[in-house]
């Protein structure tokens, strides 16, 4: 398990309002540590680049700025969420033959 786990989210209300927040509803979908390529290429990037993300957080407060915290994103990052749900379905239901 990593020590920053990925998080994937979907129908979350995201605040930016001195600080951020993440609110869930009922049909919110929280996916902890998922085992999808994305989340492994994500979490090798957050362990190469640990001290200017750390450096971000602590010394430039860097989570009191949408504009930093939510940058515009190009289509080409993202994944859709149903491909990674489906992933971790083929992962979970492998993982549950083997015991």
């Amino acid at each position: 398990m990593a020590s920053m786990p990925i998080i994937i989210a979907m129908r979350l209300r995201v605040t930016t309002q001195n600080y951020l927040s993440l609110s869930t509803q009922p049909s919110s979908v929280v996916i902890v540590a998922p085992d999808v390529l994305e989340a492994r290429c994500l979490d090798d990037w957050s362990n190469a680049n640990i001290s200017e993300l750390v450096r971000m957080i602590f010394d430039d407060m860097a989570y009191l700025d949408p504009c930093i915290l939510l940058p515009p994103v190009r289509d080409a990052t993202l994944t859709p969420i149903y491909n990674v749900i489906s992933q971790s379905k083929s992962v979970s239901d492998r993982d549950q033959r083997t015991f």
